[in-house]
Order: structure tokens, then sequence, then C-alpha cells
């Protein structure tokens, strides 16, 4: 089954939210400022690189979880026009 084309289904895509890995670039760029921010010592490049990245990782996690609840809320009250006519 080597090459068979993979289907997308909604299990897909949600398993595939959970596999969110920021760029290198972005978390250089994190962890940067925080060594930056921390008074720009040396030796603790690791700790602010993988602290930079479980940083963005959990921010893209609350702006799903955001996006996801918006989403409800929305469905369950649409935006009005407060009286407005609009042509379709």
């Amino acid at each position: 089954m080597a090459g068979r084309a993979r289907l997308t289904t909604v299990e897909n895509l949600v398993a595939d939210e959970f596999k969110f890995t920021p760029s290198p670039d972005e978390v250089a760029r994190r962890a940067y400022f925080s060594y930056e921010n921390q008074g720009s010592l040396p030796g603790r490049e690791v700790q602010h690189w993988l602290t930079a990245e479980a940083d963005l990782i959990a921010e893209r996690e609350l702006t799903r979880i955001h996006a996801f609840h918006h989403d409800q809320q929305t469905q369950r009250h649409p935006p009005t026009t407060n009286g407005a006519k609009i042509n379709l």
C-alpha cells in the first residue's frame, strides 16, 4: 500500500491539529527575545529554546480553542444587521 494517497477525513484533520510544531525561525526569534530580556547571560541556550517552543505551542492551543468557541458562539448567535437591509 506504499504510495497510496491518504484520504482526508475529519479524524485526520483533528489529529493533524495536534501535530503543530512551530518553525525553527519562530522558536529562534522567541528564544532570542527571552535571552535578551533575561540579561543576555550565556549558557542557557537550550533552556531558552525549549521554553520558546513550549510557549509557541501553548499559544497555538489557546488560539485553536478560542477559535472553536468563537465558531460555536457565531453559530448560536449569528451577527445581526440592526434593522439594516442587505441587498444580496
